[in-house]
């Protein structure tokens, strides 16, 4: 078997490690997740970043967050890891798969214009499946193995259709420089699982630089906490990342 990537840990992260314990940070509790949230964005220039306690969580946060619901369909590709399609499916909703390109392992773009245009129809300006009637409310690409795919493209498709983007972004950590310059208001969901080139263990996080769904994102991985303490707005889940790890 060929593996990914392999962490490489030194003296410094036992030191930070040793830290958290002697301050007690080894649940939720702690400030060392606020910091990192601060670090990755001034590395990646998003504006608003939640770490949650993996990848997959990122997802599912991410998709709920923008409006995906049940019988819902969300497009995605046929060749990516079981994480983006568990989401899909832990929301209630339905993965719609596509073919990959062979140039970038990502969607193939040129097949979902085609499919979207004879499969597809509006209704109250909305988008629906011919042949089932399910709503098809976002789109969810895969950086698949960290390589740079179109945006651009998948952002043009996504606004004629009216549907909305999440990237799978989990081992993407390496477009930084792409990140820097064309992040705008879609979201993206990165992992820190042992395997990637930036790892905290395990652990990811929802970027993006559009603040109107900040409120939503907080509730849902905080168990649905509202602003008094024990009092609850909705059924949120225990999606809050260890400040052991973000050390």
């Amino acid at each position: 078997m060929i593996e990914i990537h392999e962490p490489n840990l030194n003296i410094t992260e036992k030191k930070l490690l040793i830290k958290s314990f002697d301050k007690n940070y080894i649940s939720s509790y702690g400030t060392y997740t606020k910091q990192f949230e601060k670090i990755f964005s001034e590395k990646y220039n998003f504006k608003n970043n939640f770490a949650v306690n993996s990848g997959t969580s990122a997802l599912q946060v991410a998709l709920l967050a923008n409006g995906v619901t049940k019988k819902d369909l969300v497009i995605t590709q046929s060749y990516s890891f079981a994480a983006t399609s568990n989401a899909i499916l832990n929301c209630g909703a339905e993965p719609w798969f596509f073919d990959i390109s062979k140039e970038n392992f990502s969607l193939d773009l040129d097949q979902l214009e085609k499919i979207l245009k004879e499969k597809t129809y509006f209704k109250k300006n909305k988008l629906f499946h011919k042949k089932t009637n399910q709503k098809i409310s976002a789109i969810l690409p895969v950086f698949s193995l960290g390589i740079l795919i179109d945006v651009l493209r998948i952002k043009k498709i996504a606004n004629k259709y009216k549907i909305k983007i999440i990237f799978d972004a989990a081992a993407a950590h390496g477009c930084v420089k792409f990140f820097k310059k064309n992040v705008n208001n879609n979201f993206f969901c990165f992992s820190f699982n042992g395997n990637k080139t930036l790892t905290s263990g395990s652990g990811g996080i929802i970027s993006n630089n559009n603040g109107n769904k900040n409120k939503i994102i907080l509730k849902l991985i905080d168990v649905g906490k509202g602003k008094k303490k024990y009092r609850y707005d909705l059924s949120g889940f225990n999606f809050r990342p260890s400040n052991l790890l973000s050390s």
